[in-house]
């Protein structure tokens, strides 16, 4: 077994949050850090560089799981959240430009990457296999990959389930405020 630590909890602003000096000392300690990544936890990003420099392995997620532009989304780089910028995933082109290039490797936030990713059921379920395969490697505990690949599972499930819901709407209508 082992334990996960959230560091940036529910609530709390990922552009002001500052890691506790015990925080910064476990992420240090922790066999993986994982980050969403792409900028999101912009105010994170000085402790987390110092955590790697300590030795920590640190996995970011979002350059990952083919993240979408903010033109995809139809969000903006400003983090404006409440748009309608959440559009049915079922249609995207997924090109290989859309992954994350040398100019997003400084996680600059206003990037075109949109980090909100885990919004999608689609890449939360890639994360999970990605996640779950990496704690495996880096404890050696091939159950983590096997707990990884069971959440993939589920969620795919539900995507599917949401695909097949979401297809009974006529699409001039589907708009989602978050």
């Amino acid at each position: 077994g082992g334990t996960a630590a959230t560091i940036m909890g529910i609530g709390d602003d990922p552009h002001s949050f500052q890691p506790s000096s015990e925080q910064v000392a476990a992420m240090v300690n922790a066999p993986l850090v994982v980050i969403s990544g792409l900028g999101l936890e912009e105010s994170l990003l000085s402790a987390v560089a110092a955590a790697e420099a300590d030795g920590a392995q640190v996995l970011e997620i979002g350059p990952l799981i083919e993240p979408l532009t903010f033109d995809e989304t139809g969000g903006s780089d400003d983090h404006d959240h409440d748009g309608d910028g959440h559009e049915d995933h079922a249609a995207e082109d997924h090109a290989a430009d859309e992954h994350a290039t040398d100019e997003h490797a400084d996680h600059d936030h206003a990037g075109d990457l949109d980090p909100h990713w885990g919004l999608d059921v689609s890449r939360m379920a890639t994360a999970a296999g990605i996640i779950g395969d990496e704690l495996a490697e880096q404890t050696g505990n091939a159950a983590f990959a096997a707990c990884g690949t069971a959440i993939e599972q589920e969620l795919r499930t539900l995507d599917q389930e949401l695909e097949e819901t979401l297809a009974t709407l006529p699409t001039e209508t589907r708009k989602l405020v978050t």
